[in-house]
């Protein structure tokens, strides 16, 4: 069974280091280069994503990284339960006083 690692940054701020293994070492042989694979880091990073694309996840993972996003922003931090009320809704759901009190 083949694996993906992922990585999440729980920062609020963009993510500002390297995407792979040849950006993260100073290496001027391209002989060296081609004898060596360049992994790279499959990021997830709340701060660089739309609302739109974290609302697509299915977990409550979706609730953590809006927070982290907004954790700065107290304005766009304020209006989280009115994505989750609009969300419920757009998926037929009907959110409950009790679902957007959890979400909060």
């Amino acid at each position: 069974m083949p694996s993906i690692m992922v990585t999440i940054f729980f920062g609020s701020e963009e993510w500002d280091g390297p995407l792979s293994l040849f950006d993260m070492m100073d290496v001027p042989d391209p002989e060296v280069l081609a004898c060596m694979d360049n992994y790279h880091v499959r990021l997830i990073a709340p701060a660089q994503m739309s609302d739109e694309e974290i609302m697509k996840f299915q977990s409550s993972l979706r609730e953590v990284m809006l927070f982290i996003k907004y954790s700065k922003d107290k304005e766009n931090l304020s209006r989280l339960p009115f994505l989750y009320i609009m969300k419920a809704k757009k998926d037929g759901g009907n959110p409950s006083f009790r679902g957007v009190v959890s979400y909060l």
